[in-house]
C-alpha cells in the first residue's frame, strides 16, 4: 500500500458533473489533489498526453461506478492568496500547491482512499499527494441540510 498518513483527514502519498442519486446512502469525501508544479513542466509531449488520457479514463470510470460528484482543475496562478477574518491578503509563494480536486461518492474513509491510490497524479508525479477529507451534509444540532446538486445554490 502507498505511504499513508492517517489524520482527521487522509493523505494519501502519490495521488458536481451528476445529481445526487436519491436514497443513495454512501458519504461524500472531498479529494484534494496537492503536488510541486514545477512537475507539471517537466511533462512534455507524450507523457503529458498519457497523463492527460489516463486523468480522462479515471474521470470516466468513476463515473461509470456513480461515485463522481465532480471533478475540477485549479487555475495556475502566480501564488496561492489568502484572505483572513481581518481582511488581510496574504499571498504565499511556494511550489508545492493543491492543483485539483474529486468530489466522490464512498461507503467510509477507507474506500475513499482506494478511489484515490487509482488516481493517475502518482504515476506521473512524484511529489504528488491526495488529501482524503469528508464533507459534511447536515449539521447534527439543527437538521440543516446543505445544498447539493447542480443548481441548488442559485
Amino acid at each position: 500500500m502507498k505511504n499513508l498518513r492517517f489524520l482527521r483527514s487522509i493523505t494519501v502519498n502519490k495521488f458536481r458533473t451528476v445529481k445526487p442519486l436519491k436514497n443513495f446512502n454512501m458519504n461524500e469525501y472531498l479529494l484534494l489533489i496537492k503536488n510541486d508544479i514545477r512537475e507539471k513542466d517537466a511533462l512534455t509531449g507524450e507523457n503529458h498526453l498519457k497523463f492527460i488520457q489516463e486523468c480522462e479514463q479515471y474521470i470516466a470510470a468513476l463515473k461509470k461506478e456513480k461515485r463522481l460528484i465532480a471533478a475540477q482543475p485549479l487555475h495556475e496562478l502566480s501564488g496561492v492568496i489568502t484572505v483572513n477574518g481581518k481582511g488581510m491578503v496574504e499571498e504565499e509563494k511556494n511550489n508545492n500547491r493543491y492543483v485539483g480536486y474529486y468530489h466522490v461518492y464512498a461507503d467510509n474513509h477507507e474506500e475513499a482512499m482506494e478511489v484515490a491510490q487509482r488516481n493517475p497524479e502518482f504515476k506521473y508525479k512524484p511529489s504528488a499527494t491526495i488529501e482524503i477529507r469528508a464533507v459534511k451534509v447536515k449539521e447534527k444540532s439543527t437538521g440543516f441540510k446543505y445544498p447539493t446538486g447542480i443548481g441548488t445554490c442559485l
